[in-house]
């Protein structure tokens, strides 16, 4: 969902009718933040990127908001993907 037109709203079914929302943001930079759960990437995240003419090589930047597993279940499998640079909050690293 569109909320300015530079940022997508992605909203990922955790649990039936239990909601994560991520975000893309598109500026100098592509980042996309939280990256949700499994399968979040795959049903959720590269529809939207798809719909807007991206890729998962075209984010620069992962930004996590903190270390919820709602928030950063699939950042395993993104960080090994193609995205150059992620960034992580907190002081515990779930990775």
């Amino acid at each position: 969902m569109k909320l300015h037109p530079r940022v997508e709203q992605v909203s990922v079914e955790m649990l039936k009718g239990v909601y994560v929302e991520l975000y893309i943001l598109r500026g100098d930079m592509i980042v996309l933040i939280d990256t949700g759960i499994v399968p979040s990437p795959e049903r959720d995240i590269l529809p939207v990127l798809k719909s807007l003419g991206l890729t998962l090589s075209d984010v620069d930047l992962i930004l996590d908001t903190h270390a919820h597993p709602d928030h950063v279940e699939e950042m395993r499998m993104l960080s090994q993907s193609a995205v150059p640079r992620c960034a992580f909050t907190g002081r515990k690293k779930y990775f």
